[in-house]
């Protein structure tokens, strides 16, 4: 149990909470949500107890243990990644002292071996408890799931890349098996294929989770309830991460209207202070109102400015070819390592394609060879608009002129937007007010990488090539980003491993797998049915196809694959049962809402204060009681509809 009693913690001038506080209990799934700079990874520290709030208490269970995987780069021992694991897991140091004593035990006197043999059966237990006879094979299966080969468990940690060591972090975070696990956008690092792992591993976790992440579908198959930071506080939302977005939205319409009403109160009560202000009679009232004026604003909600009124439609002009792109037996290597081999791959008009595979398939490699930024080393490579193609990659910040500042780097391309749009789209990217005045040196990585995506959707590319775009975008942001994608009218090539942003936007996946390519038309969603219908098949013909003399294995699979289908038609009926009988529920709390309210309306009611005050309770009890409902309902028909 982790729980946070007004806290607040101050940056600069800047307080960046106020009194917060927050209950976290053991066995929820979390999604900490909120825009950039909101403070949820300085959150995630003051727990940790990595900085030190201004006030307030962080109170921890005793014994709790909490595994933190940050979002910047970690640093590793100098090892192996089997070495490194077993001793940062405690394993390593348990198994040499247990040897230690087994060796001591060899010499020991008579006297010695009580002791000695005590030390050791504590240090046998300890490994016992942390899984030290399994810990080998559980750390096979983890760091297979995160896309390592076994050859890669005896290569030393500096061998990797960035985005590998975040992998072999979060397996040395998963073998550690804290009770609570505090994850700051843990899919930044990771393939789709490794995210279908992870989520099912998460999904058997027992312990706490509370996770960063502006993966929809992630969230949305993991998490239970929604904590949204905001201007300092915290709003908390049951249910999935969708439905979050729903109320979010409901509350935010309900935000504007009251805003709105206290404005035109305002604007009513200034109208009297002018008309009065100078007459003497009136100075006791005028007094009066200046001071309601002052009390109203000071209750007057903030309303989020809405960037999505902005529209920048990105297009272009000019000839356009049939075969954007086309590639005939490439081969590319770096070095001794192959990445293609004979490979064909054609590009046409309006496609808008997505490659997907494992970190290191090549996904980059391919966007680099269709943009013309590296050639094949053998084959052909045609690209028939080559100054027409926009490219991003985490690259692409390199380009960006240091000594500007931020609205002057958009300033100085071609661009056929206005200074007033280029400002609107910076805008759109969170660059707002003063920050458009920055020197692009000054920027964080996140922001050159926002500020370059801009440079890309304010010019009038024919093809779009992005490679991993989303990376530093936050929700809101991403959701704006992907509404101008929708318009483009040209050809785009996408590398991303958020499912739900290729959901909405392609129409063809390019799985790349051992050097090869594998084209399927559709989205994401198709591209995971096509997928799994071909293993199913698979699976069939390689049963249909056994010898005679394994009638019995047959039967055996049979038998197994048909209980596995009973268990699974029962747990769907359970979860059908428990969603009927919510439902009916929820039917029942409504009549009895509906009831009281039009009681409520009676006017022989307002002859009984004591009554109203009753009915007022009971309704907001059962509006409370719906909420809650309502929740549950929207969670269980989602696991019915993703059954």
């Amino acid at each position: 149990m982790i729980e946070l009693k007004n806290i607040n913690y101050e940056v600069g001038n800047r307080n960046l909470f106020h009194d917060l506080n927050l209950s976290l209990p053991h066995g929820h799934r979390i999604a900490l949500v909120g825009r950039n700079g909101e403070g949820k990874t300085s959150l995630f520290k003051i727990i940790t107890r990595q900085i030190q709030p201004t006030s307030g208490k962080v109170l921890i269970s005793k014994n709790y243990k909490i595994g933190y995987l940050p979002q910047d780069l970690v640093e590793l021992s100098d090892k192996t990644i089997k070495d490194h694991i077993y001793e940062t897991s405690g394993i390593a140091k348990m198994e040499h002292d247990m040897k230690s004593i087994e060796d001591a035990l060899k010499h020991a006197k008579s006297y010695e071996q009580d002791k000695l043999l005590k030390s050791y059966a504590k240090l046998q237990q300890n490994h016992e408890i942390f899984g030290g006879y399994a810990f080998e094979s559980r750390m096979k299966e983890i760091l297979a799931g995160l896309g390592f080969d076994e050859t890669d468990h005896d290569r030393m940690t500096h061998e990797f890349s960035g985005g590998w060591k975040m992998r072999i972090f979060l397996a040395q975070l998963l073998l550690n098996n804290p009770d609570a696990l505090l994850m700051d956008e843990p899919t930044n690092h990771l393939d789709t294929e490794s995210l279908e792992w992870i989520e099912k591993y998460l999904s058997q976790y027992k312990g706490l989770i509370v996770i960063i992440s502006h993966d929809r579908y992630f969230l949305d198959k993991l998490i239970h309830s929604t904590i949204e930071l905001e201007r300092g506080k915290i709003h908390a939302f049951p249910g999935t991460y969708s439905h979050y977005l729903v109320e979010k939205k409901k509350r935010s319409l309900l935000i504007e209207k009251e805003a709105e009403q206290i404005k035109k109160q305002i604007k009513k009560t200034q109208q009297f202070v002018d008309r009065f202000r100078y007459k003497a009679k009136k100075a006791p009232q005028v007094q009066s109102r200046i001071k309601m004026i002052e009390k109203l604003k000071s209750q007057c909600p903030v309303v989020e400015k809405d960037h999505k009124n902005v529209r920048i439609k990105m297009t272009h002009t000019g000839r356009n070819y049939q075969e954007v792109m086309k590639l005939e037996n490439v081969f590319h290597a770096y070095g001794d390592h192959v990445v293609f081999h004979q490979l064909n791959l054609v590009i046409e008009r309006n496609d808008r394609v997505a490659f997907i595979g494992k970190n290191g398939s090549g996904k980059s490699t391919l966007t680099r060879l269709i943009s013309g930024i590296e050639e094949p080393l053998k084959g052909k490579a045609t690209i028939a608009c080559n100054h027409d193609i926009g490219f991003f990659a985490q690259e692409s910040i390199q380009n960006l002129s240091y000594q500007n500042t931020v609205l002057n780097e958009l300033l100085s391309i071609h661009s056929p937007l206005t200074e007033q749009q280029l400002r609107n789209l910076l805008g759109m990217f969170l660059f707002a007010g003063d920050d458009v005045d920055k020197q692009v040196k000054v920027l964080s990585g996140g922001e050159k990488s926002r500020l370059a995506l801009c440079k890309i959707m304010a010019q009038p590319y024919k093809v779009l090539v992005l490679d991993e775009p989303t990376n530093h975008l936050d929700e809101p942001t991403k959701e704006i980003f992907q509404q101008a994608l929708t318009q483009f009218n040209g050809t785009l090539i996408l590398v991303s491993h958020d499912r739900y942003f290729l959901d909405h936007l392609v129409n063809r996946i390019i799985e790349i797998k051992n050097g090869k390519i594998n084209d399927y038309k559709g989205n994401y969603s198709s591209y995971i049915y096509k997928k799994r219908e071909q293993e199913a098949n698979h699976y069939n013909t390689d049963i249909e196809t056994e010898k005679p003399r394994k009638t019995d294995q047959k039967r055996e699979v049979e038998k197994i694959r048909k209980r596995e289908e009973a268990e699974k038609r029962k747990e769907l009926y359970l979860l059908k049962k428990r969603c009927d009988n919510i439902e009916f529920n929820i039917s029942n709390l409504e009549e009895n809402k509906k009831n009281q309210e039009e009681e409520l309306c009676m006017p022989e009611i307002y002859q009984t204060p004591e009554k109203i005050k009753e009915l007022k309770i009971s309704i907001e009890k059962i509006q409370k009681q719906l909420k809650i409902l309502y929740a549950e309902w929207e969670q269980l028909s989602f696991e019915i509809e993703n059954f």
